[in-house]
């Protein structure tokens, strides 16, 4: 073999080789690509919650719907009712109604520390018995008429503050803390408004 020949078969097996290198790499480039997509489109993105607290503390199933919106944000509603066997505490809402908007400052996926701000529709129903007394020789007897005396409602708008852990199967803990200010009630005696909990729930 003359070495002309020997010189142009080495260098024609170097360029096989040097393609066979790059459509590898092409190759392990499109297969990581394609699994980070898929990861992200695996990233559970709803929501369901409980405040543990309005439930222990007032008797008020307070439920929320959170929609992850990326990395660093979400949206969701919170729903608050107050049970009937509570409706005489002292409280100002016996129903609220709450969207909200949150931006997280974490490098995890939408967890750790939050900023919310919200606003809340709600409604105070007051209800009471009204008693009229009659005496007949020297013993009384009552008559009891139910009356609802009370009702307003209002909206506010506010912020909170919180932060999320969630684990590897999806599993939440939450607390947050906030205040609104009424922009708009029947009621003057309700300046601002709370909220806040203690909250466990489940991502999907």
């Amino acid at each position: 073999m003359k070495p002309i020949q020997a010189i142009k078969i080495t260098l024609a097996k170097k360029l096989k080789m040097k393609n066979l290198n790059i459509h590898l790499i092409l190759i392990l480039l499109v297969l990581s690509s394609a699994k980070s997509v898929g990861q992200t489109k695996e990233e559970k993105n709803n929501e369901i919650k409980i405040n543990t607290l309005a439930l222990i503390a007032f008797g008020a199933i307070d439920i929320t719907y959170e929609r992850v919106l990326n990395h660093e944000s979400s949206i969701g509603l919170s729903v608050y009712v107050l049970g009937q066997n509570n409706l005489d505490a002292e409280v100002y809402r016996t129903f609220s109604i709450t969207p909200y908007y949150r931006s997280y400052f974490s490098k995890q996926y939408n967890k750790g520390f939050f900023i919310e701000l919200f606003g809340m529709y709600y409604e105070r129903k007051d209800e009471y018995y009204l008693y009229n007394s009659y005496d007949y020789t020297d013993s009384a007897s009552y008559y009891n008429n139910y009356a609802t005396t009370t009702k307003y409602n209002g909206g506010a708008l506010g912020i909170s503050v919180g932060g999320k852990w969630v684990t590897k199967r999806g599993f939440i803990a939450e607390i947050n803390a906030g205040l609104g200010r009424v922009m708009t009630s029947n009621n003057d005696e309700v300046p601002v408004v709370g909220r806040g909990g203690i909250i466990i729930g489940k991502r999907f």
